[in-house]
């Protein structure tokens, strides 16, 4: 039951991690020469958006975590030679770095030059994270 809670959470938040993701790239951007006070805007949203994603990602990664230690209790010396394994193993490292690079990024927003580039990354890097997700 408790995994089955777990997934829930981890699904929920990975959708809404990358429902933000998408809406910020591909909605917001296209405002960006239409509002005049955009920076405005944006500073107001990323006040409210960073920190609850933050939380959210952490839920993934956290939630991620369990579910891997639970199925992990039965997986034997040779998992990781299976497809199955090779795909799990990818993904669980696609996902660490997408939420280390989630972290760095988000603590140093006004230092980084591209963030809105790295928007692109982090939605191309969830495509592909989706992909892995439902070949297992």
């Amino acid at each position: 039951m408790l995994y089955t809670i777990a997934l829930i959470i981890h699904l929920a938040g990975a959708i809404t991690f990358i429902g933000s993701v998408f809406f910020w790239t591909f909605i917001l951007d296209t405002l960006k020469h239409k509002i005049d006070n955009f920076s405005e805007v944006e500073s107001k949203l990323s006040v409210v958006i960073v920190p609850t994603m933050r939380v959210i990602v952490g839920l993934v990664l956290i939630t991620g975590l369990y579910m891997f230690h639970v199925r992990a209790s039965s997986i034997d010396m040779d998992f990781f030679g299976s497809s199955y394994g090779r795909i799990l193993l990818a993904k669980g490292i696609l996902g660490l770095i997408m939420v280390i690079a989630f972290y760095i990024v988000s603590f140093n927003l006004e230092r980084i030059r591209y963030h809105n580039a790295l928007h692109y990354v982090f939605i191309t890097v969830q495509i592909v994270l989706i992909v892995l997700a439902k070949l297992l």
